[in-house]
């Protein structure tokens, strides 16, 4: 499992990390209080990618509900260090290496956020970067009308180099990039 995190550029966030069932668990924490919420386990042994059964599933995730609670459980705010720009990512690993390479990073785990979640996603920073999929729901997302970029392949498996490339352009030009 650790070699697994690794190549998925998990470096240095945490994971709770369960060598006897091969899987990783990551927190979730609310937006505006920053207590654990949630919890998404990566299973990488089974084809599924969703399923509501733990063990059956790729990435099972767990949330207590924002109705309850009046915040969002994201991934990633125990990392934030107020930079500037917010790059906002639907998952995990992605979120990872942004973060690895130092850059304020959050995964929402939707690529389709509701209203109250990008209010939220403010409070934290007032200039966001949406790195969706390249797909159809990725590019009609709700946040593709703010600085985005998209790439063809996973964030998380892009070149070293067009991902500094893409990042540079964002950051520095202030300008949508689209990779492909």
């Amino acid at each position: 499992m650790h070699i697994e995190l690794m190549r998925r550029h998990v470096g240095k966030v945490r994971a709770v990390v369960d060598d006897k069932e091969n899987v990783a668990t990551f927190y979730l924490h609310g937006v505006l209080s920053n207590k654990i919420l949630g919890y998404q386990v990566y299973n990488p042994k089974t084809t599924r990618k969703k399923s509501n059964t733990p063990r059956d599933s790729r990435y099972y995730t767990y949330q207590t509900s924002h109705k309850i609670t009046g915040e969002y459980a994201i991934f990633g705010l125990e990392y934030i260090e107020r930079r500037g720009i917010l790059f906002v990512t639907e998952g995990i690993f992605e979120a990872c290496r942004l973060i690895n390479l130092g850059h304020d990073a959050v995964a929402i785990l939707t690529s389709n956020p509701p209203t109250g979640l990008i209010t939220q996603l403010f409070a934290i920073s007032d200039t966001i970067v949406w790195c969706g999929d390249n797909d159809k729901a990725g590019k009609s997302s709700t946040l593709a009308k703010f600085p985005h970029m998209y790439f063809d392949v996973d964030l998380d498996e892009v070149d070293a180099y067009t991902l500094d490339k893409s990042i540079e352009s964002v950051i520095y030009n202030e300008q949508i990039c689209r990779v492909e």
